[in-house]
């Protein structure tokens, strides 16, 4: 009892002397707090990944809010299909995420248990030009992706964790204007295999993370509401 109450103790301490741990860890994204999670993405390879700082708009702050956030890029170099984001943003202290963000004209939003915790979901259209992650693995060719969102808040909605599943569309399928002109058939078919890609763990004890405050091909200006959601001040009067 005495051996396993100093193991416990010793892994504590281990993890207090390391301080708190963001970033990449063999492949995936991993927070040693707040929350404590690991995410994995299945049978891709990680193209990009690091720090970055944004100025959140449409919020009461003068500039924008300062947001920070944590993203991962998987995919196959040379634009091929499919691509997958990881993205961990954090509001100050004061501020708190006031929804799990749905992009404009976006379908089937409802929610989906990942390894056991319920994201918020939703299905959209992603075009290049006005997206922050098309240009990382594609070339100049204009090209529409329909993407699948998952969403969570966490640590009193500080804290907000979004993955994306994203596969380029081709032929005629790339030439709609709206998202339900690709079939319910299609549609289903690839949230299906949405589903499948992400998976949540626990944090690896002792992970040391790699951190990068660059982003290679991330289109920075677009990492705003339309993909983070929105934010409000904490109303203390009302606390």
């Amino acid at each position: 009892m005495k051996k396993a109450c100093l193991s416990i103790l010793c892994v504590i301490l281990l993890a207090g002397c390391q301080g708190l741990q963001r970033g990449i860890y063999e492949g995936q994204f991993v927070s040693s707090a707040r929350p404590a999670i690991s995410v994995a993405v299945q049978n891709m390879s990680l193209l990009d990944s690091g720090r970055t700082s944004i100025m959140l708009d449409g919020t009461t702050m003068l500039g924008g809010l300062p947001v920070s956030m944590w993203l991962a890029v998987y995919g196959e170099e040379g634009g091929i299909s499919p691509q997958a984001i990881v993205s961990f943003a954090s509001v100050p202290g004061g501020w708190y995420w006031d929804a799990d963000g749905s992009p404009f004209f976006s379908i089937d939003q409802g929610t989906q248990a990942i390894s056991g915790q319920a994201y918020s979901t939703c299905t959209y259209l992603a075009r290049s030009g006005e997206d922050a992650f098309i240009p990382v693995i594609e070339n100049a060719e204009p090209t529409t992706w329909i993407v699948r969102r998952f969403s969570r808040r966490y640590n009193e909605d500080s804290e907000k964790i979004t993955l994306e599943y994203r596969e380029m569309l081709t032929g005629e399928k790339a030439l709609v204007s709206d998202i339900s002109l690709l079939g319910y058939e299609y549609i289903f078919a690839f949230e299906k295999r949405a589903s499948t890609v992400f998976s949540l763990g626990s944090f690896p004890v002792g992970a040391r993370t790699n951190e990068r405050s660059y982003l290679n091909g991330v289109t920075i200006r677009y990492l705003g509401k339309n993909f983070l959601g929105t934010a409000s001040a904490i109303d203390w009067r009302h606390e």
